[in-house]
């Protein structure tokens, strides 16, 4: 299900959070699934995710990783502090 919610800010915010819920992970804490997915995905250098935001100007900042891991599911978040460029075209 898909979920999209936007709240008024007390102060300006120009968040843009993403979630997924995934499969539990814990049974394979030796590989770390969820560390390689954040690593690949929070990568900061050329050629990156943030890297392409920056570029167009509509981003600052970007963070990932794993929100919530318990036995029966997890779940994983990509949050990204955007411009008054990117609010617009999220």
């Amino acid at each position: 299900l898909a979920y999209i919610y936007e709240v008024v800010p007390i102060k300006e915010l120009r968040t843009l959070t993403l979630l997924w819920s995934l499969p539990p992970v814990r049974a394979h804490y030796k590989v770390k699934p969820n560390s390689l997915l954040s690593h690949l995905l929070g990568h900061e250098g050329e050629g990156s995710i943030l890297a392409v935001l920056k570029k167009k100007g509509w981003a600052n900042e970007l963070s990932a990783g794993t929100n919530t891991e318990c036995t029966a599911f997890s779940t994983f978040g990509v949050t990204v502090d955007l411009t008054p460029q990117g609010l617009e075209n999220w």
